[in-house]
């Protein structure tokens, strides 16, 4: 949770200043994998992220966009990591 503090923070900060370094957190993605052996996987369902979230406001509206994207309205159950 420090961790996502900061980097909001810092989006922040390079939205006030309309410039970011290259090698900022924020413009980067991920990194390498470390088998680079594997096959690509084609999922069947969409993963979505839950980026940030950390109230439940926001556990919320995730669970609309979910739910209005998938155009269903029953009680959704989630794995989260």
């Amino acid at each position: 949770m420090v961790y996502d503090k900061h980097l909001k923070e810092l989006q922040n900060l390079e939205k006030q200043a309309d410039f970011a370094f290259p090698n900022s957190p924020t413009q980067k993605i991920g990194s390498l994998p470390s088998v680079v052996k594997l096959a690509p996987v084609r999922r069947q369902n969409l993963m979505l992220s839950l980026d940030s979230v950390d109230n439940y406001e926001d556990l919320l509206k995730f669970d609309e966009r979910v739910k209005k994207l998938l155009k269903i309205e029953k009680e959704m159950e989630y794995v989260c990591e």
